[in-house]
């Protein structure tokens, strides 16, 4: 799979109303089974926040960069700039602009000489039918012209790289290219140490890796039909196989389906104001 037959853009889609099996839906329903199906049932306009609104910027300047050294093209910083400029911008998030162009001359100095960018596609959107999982949809961050799938990440330093999200792009990626993935990682920058500096962490992507991430996505999938099935003509919709709760408190703080924040979801434990 190369830059010759995937169309990449640093122009993201709407993907507010995708109803294919994705990334998203996956590592929301590994998360946190009640918030999946709230999705699915009562779908609200995601909230750009600090966090996402700062990846999304470096995202977008580090496409760029990599972009000017694939084509072979002098690296044109200030392009890649007014494309994590125009991220802020549109997120009003509260991002610092100049803690992303930091981030972003890292990103040149430390991970960019480490591998080979040529015929790279990058945010390469790709749609297929899998058996077992029905439609997938994804745009990987990094695919390179060996097959290996990395994404790119901003936060914590990330602890391994056998996750479904990571997983979930392997497959798509073989069911897409007909080849096998050798392997899949984070390229990472890790913003909690005094002086932030980017990472990364890989694993091959072994038979038992795909076997693994392909059954994490098929639970999802089977309670996706599941639901479907037992709310078929039903007037109110109601949650019978996305029962679970989430895997951290903390998960609870800034969903939009917590009764703090105007929601409906009966699940938050909701503390008692001092009297």
């Amino acid at each position: 799979m190369t830059a010759d037959h995937i169309v990449t853009t640093v122009v993201r889609p709407d993907l507010s109303r995708r109803t294919a099996l994705s990334k998203s839906a996956v590592v929301q329903f590994d998360l946190c089974q009640t918030k999946a199906w709230f999705s699915i049932h009562d779908r609200r306009p995601f909230v750009p926040n600090e966090k996402t609104s700062f990846g999304s910027a470096v995202d977008a300047a580090v496409e760029k960069v990599i972009e000017d050294v694939r084509d072979g093209r002098d690296i044109d910083e200030e392009r890649s700039f007014a494309a994590a400029a125009e991220i802020v911008e549109r997120d009003a998030a509260g991002v610092e602009l100049s803690k992303v162009e930091s981030a972003v001359r890292t990103f040149r100095a430390n991970i960019l000489p480490t591998f080979d960018w040529a015929e790279v596609a990058l945010q390469a959107h790709l749609n297929t039918n899998v058996d077992g999982l029905g439609e997938v949809d994804g745009h990987p961050d990094i695919i390179l012209a060996s097959n290996a799938v990395w994404d790119v990440k901003t936060g914590k330093a990330k602890r391994t790289a056998e996750t479904p999200e990571l997983g979930l792009y392997g497959v798509l990626v073989e069911a897409v290219s007909g080849s096998r993935v050798p392997e899949v990682g984070y390229i990472y920058y890790d913003r909690d140490l005094v002086t932030p500096k980017w990472g990364v962490i890989s694993a091959p992507f072994t038979d038992e890796y795909h076997r693994w991430a392909f059954e994490r996505a098929r639970a999802f999938a089977r309670a996706k039909e599941a639901d479907a099935l037992l709310n078929a003509g039903a007037e109110r919709a109601e949650n019978y196989s996305m029962v679970g709760g989430p895997k951290f408190d903390g998960l609870c703080s800034d969903c939009p389906y917590s009764p703090a924040l105007g929601g409906p979801c009966s699940l938050v434990y909701k503390k008692e104001e001092a009297s």
